[in-house]
């Protein structure tokens, strides 16, 4: 792919870190740092292929840094988690319809304070129907809220060090919460007791009490050779301690919810280092298989929302059998790769492009921007020509379940929904 990088010397936040960064599907790019502020920027990329970024507007509403933004799939909120457990979910200001795709560049008020964290917040990710998030925090427990009611629905705990990733899977059945405690904790919801019909709870914030430990991802069990000939069993780390240089364990699920990728790896092949694990659905024995390993540690992955046509004939090696293609990128401390799942070497690579470690990934919604942000108070964009990844398809073009799953997430569903309600008698 003919990719472009440039970091952009503007003034993103003072002379602060950005510490994350989101897009809204109306191309509106948040930032979030240590200022205390969050800032939304209109990002396009000109004829020329050079990215165009405008200032638009600033909130101050955290009393301290603000450590993640994450907007919700359907864009009608957006969750700030930052220092001292603050967790805020805002709303467009503007009535619907006020000039429409405006309204989500200008001002946006706070609709609530999520209250039940005792110390930072380092990451939230948000249900695919918009309906509930989940957020991890360094008082070491990960907390389900309902965006709906504003409140907390289910307090998951268990790691013994600060979460620093948190994942809620499109599909509404896992949650995945990553630790400094070189462990990953899967929570499923738990079958209903013997004889009894469960009652059908709508989204995951009304199933979110039932939501327990299933598997603990820390280990790997492996079976090697000894000089004399005989077979011995030895148990390895998957991630790196809390001594890692990595703030941030942004783990994420593809947007199919077939896999999940995880940061902060480690390899203990010999001459392995630094890697990101990828576990397939319900497979969380092992993983099907690690990235090639990089110098410095894995921050954070993202999933490009699109779903793309599948090449007529995927690269062989590729553990992916999907009827179309994903896109993914990884950040390690220093570095930037761009994956698909149709291989398990990279499409496109950038490093070097700041002085101080990688805070945050994010995706346009049209593919087109892949936006970075840094310790050291700037971003940087990657900017993709018109299909270069590929060719985006349609939700109506696309397999079931994954048909269902982006109408739900895009709003559609809910829009369909209400209509067929209207003609109903």
């Amino acid at each position: 792919p003919e990719m472009r990088a440039t970091t952009l010397q503007i003034v993103w936040h003072g002379k602060q870190p950005v510490f994350s960064l989101d897009f809204h599907r109306s191309g509106a790019l948040a930032t979030a740092g240590g200022d205390k502020d969050v800032r939304l920027w209109s990002v396009a990329v000109g004829p020329d292929g050079e990215p165009e970024v405008e200032f638009r507007s600033n909130f101050s509403m955290h009393h301290s840094t603000v450590n993640v933004v994450r907007f919700s799939p359907a864009g009608e909120a957006m969750a700030t988690g930052g220092d001292q457990g603050e967790l805020l979910v805002w709303q467009p200001s503007a009535a619907d319809g006020a000039g429409s795709r405006q309204k989500y560049f200008q001002a946006w008020k706070v609709s609530s304070a999520l209250r039940g964290h005792l110390n930072d917040i380092n990451d939230v990710s948000w249900s695919s129907d918009s309906t509930a998030l989940v957020s991890g925090s360094i008082d070491s427990c990960a907390i389900v809220w309902s965006a709906e009611k504003g409140k907390g629905e289910a307090r998951l705990d268990g790691h013994s060090h600060y979460v620093q990733g948190v994942a809620l899977d499109p599909l509404g059945e896992y949650v995945i919460s990553q630790s400094g405690d070189r462990t990953c904790r899967v929570y499923s919801h738990r079958p209903p007791a013997a004889g009894r019909k469960k009652a059908q709870a709508r989204g995951v914030a009304g199933k979110a009490k039932d939501f327990v430990c299933h598997n603990v991802m820390g280990r790997l069990t492996r079976f090697l050779r000894g000089k004399d000939g005989e077979a011995r069993q030895e148990r390895t780390f998957l991630f790196g301690d809390e001594n890692m240089a990595t703030f941030f364990r942004r783990l994420a699920w593809a947007p199919d919810g077939s896999f999940v990728v995880v940061p902060a790896g480690v390899d203990a092949s010999p001459g392995r280092g630094n890697t990101a694990h990828v576990f397939a659905r319900g497979q969380w024995s092992r993983p099907v298989f690690s990235l090639p390993s990089l110098s410095r540690p894995v921050i954070a992955a993202r999933f490009c929302p699109a779903f793309f046509k599948a090449s007529a004939a995927p690269s062989e090696g590729s553990p992916f059998q999907l009827p179309y293609k994903l896109v993914y990128a990884v950040a390690s401390l220093d570095a930037v790769l761009v994956y698909t799942t149709e291989s398990t070497k990279p499409v496109a690579m950038a490093s070097g492009l700041h002085y101080a470690p990688i805070t945050d990934l994010a995706w346009s919604w049209d593919a087109r921007t892949l936006a970075i942000s840094s310790h050291d108070g700037y971003c940087s964009l990657l900017t993709f020509g018109e299909g270069e990844l590929g060719e985006i398809v349609g939700a109506d073009a696309l397999p079931e379940p994954a048909r269902s799953l982006v109408l739900a997430r895009d709003g559609l569903l809910r829009e369909k929904e209400e209509r067929v309600q209207e003609r109903a008698p």
